[in-house]
């Protein structure tokens, strides 16, 4: 400990990478909460994102996505000066 450092930690540690997928809004909610997402996380800039029939879906960060279909009625509401980018990597 001549470092200042303690003994590494015997833990695993986890890393998933990400090719993207579908994330399909389960209800209304907002865009930062996983429980609004089928994917079960926020969606990533290389996510399809899909927001269902009569679901308000409310971005009030900066949100990604690949692609967004919302299908009618359904709203994606901005406030706050909340940002969406689509297509970028």
């Amino acid at each position: 400990m001549a470092n200042g450092c303690t003994s590494p930690a015997s833990s695993p540690l986890t890393i998933t990478v990400s090719n993207g997928g579908r994330c399909e809004s389960l209800a209304s909610g907002a865009w930062e909460s996983t429980s609004t997402w089928s994917c079960g996380r926020v969606p990533l800039v290389c996510d399809e994102v899909v927001i269902q029939s009569s679901h308000i879906v409310t971005l009030d960060t900066e949100g990604t996505a690949k692609t967004i279909q919302l299908h009618d009625p359904s709203l994606l509401h901005f406030l706050n000066g909340g940002k969406l980018k689509i297509g970028g990597q």
